[in-house]
């Protein structure tokens, strides 16, 4: 789970960098640069969970796991979606803050279950 909370760390670092650049700097909207963001920590995470947080090299898995985790990581980032949107909307958070509590919820209730137990999940032996 440390390995798999410091790759999300690292993609969420970069994620709300962007995101602060896309909202404050270019005025993109905050549902859309959270979007944005989202797509490119996707990408970072998944190499980060692959290589170093579930340390999984096989060439064999690689395609079937970049689907399951495509899948994980937009449904997560439907649900900090939809939970950003309440934050800012509905209880009047700045983005910032709205970003930073969805994005915790996914993680733990979310994200990471289904990445230790979909996306990254090694059959039993058999013996």
């Amino acid at each position: 789970m440390v390995r798999c909370a410091g790759s999300s760390l690292a993609a969420v670092a970069v994620e709300f960098g962007l995101l602060s650049a896309l909202v404050s700097l270019f005025h993109v909207f905050y549902l859309a640069g959270a979007l944005i963001a989202g797509v490119a920590g996707l990408v970072i995470a998944f190499v980060l969970n692959r290589r170093w947080a579930f340390a999984d090299g096989s060439a064999a898995r690689a395609g079937r796991q970049l689907a399951k985790h495509v899948f994980v990581v937009a449904g997560g980032i439907a649900l900090g979606m939809l939970l950003l949107w309440l934050g800012v909307s509905q209880l009047s958070l700045p983005y910032q803050v709205g970003w930073i509590a969805s994005g915790t919820i996914v993680f733990f209730a979310w994200t990471f279950p289904m990445q230790r137990f979909f996306t990254f999940s090694v059959a039993p032996a058999v013996a």
